[in-house]
Formats: C-alpha cells, sequence, structure tokens
C-alpha cells in the first residue's frame, strides 16, 4: 500500500475557496508557478489584498509578470498576472472580481462543461 501511495497523489475534497487555498498552500501541492502566480490569484479571491500584493510584488521582483513567456500560453499567463496584479495594487475589489469571474467563465468553456456549471461566489464578494 505505501507504494502505491507514492505513485499518486492524495485524493482531497475541495469543494470552496478556503479548502483549495489550504491545499494549494501545503507542501503536497507546490510547484515554482503556483508558488507565485496561482497564490496571488487564491488571496486575491479571499480577499487577502495584502498577501496577494506580496505574492504580486514578488512575481514582478523576479520579473514574472513582464514581457513574453517561452509560448503563447505563458505570454498570456503573464498578461493575466500582470492584470490581477494592478487590480489588486489598486484595491480595485470590483475588478478582482470580474476577472475571476471571467477566467472561471472561460475555464468552463475550454473544458466544455458551462451546461454544468454555475459562478463561483468568491469570498472577496462578501461585503
Amino acid at each position: 500500500m505505501c507504494f502505491l501511495n507514492s505513485l499518486f497523489p492524495q485524493l482531497v475534497v475541495i469543494n470552496d475557496i478556503p479548502s483549495f487555498a489550504a491545499h494549494a498552500t501545503s507542501n503536497a501541492f507546490r510547484t515554482h508557478q503556483f508558488e507565485f502566480g496561482e497564490h496571488m490569484t487564491t488571496a486575491a479571491a479571499r480577499r487577502d489584498l495584502d498577501q496577494a500584493r506580496v505574492y504580486g510584488d514578488s512575481l514582478k521582483s523576479k520579473g514574472a509578470l513582464d514581457g513574453p513567456g517561452h509560448d503563447e500560453e505563458a505570454t498570456r499567463s503573464n498578461i493575466n498576472k500582470q492584470h490581477l496584479y494592478d487590480l489588486v495594487r489598486a484595491g480595485y475589489r470590483a475588478g478582482i472580481i470580474a476577472l475571476l469571474h471571467r477566467w472561471e467563465a472561460e475555464t468552463v468553456a475550454a473544458w466544455g462543461l458551462a451546461k454544468f456549471w454555475e459562478p463561483s461566489p468568491f469570498p472577496i464578494e462578501e461585503i
């Protein structure tokens, strides 16, 4: 059984933003890109704009928001992260919310899941 556990990732229940954030920041789920870009997104979605700014500042200092990436998808990702970083720095909640919902809708459409989808309520939307 231990051998199988080492081959396959541990399955976890993720049914809301806080449980995603907890899993995404655990040692079991760390990659260079996730450490910075997606942490900024997750912190913004959680309404923790101070932490999102810290992650964005780290990306900016490494040049990860500037210029083209190694391919079209990486370039688009850099542009998206820069857009979020600008909104986070401005503290523009309505813009962050609209951007998160746009990204969610684009992802759902790309996976062909639109007929099953309901937009997520992000914690940043709570008053």
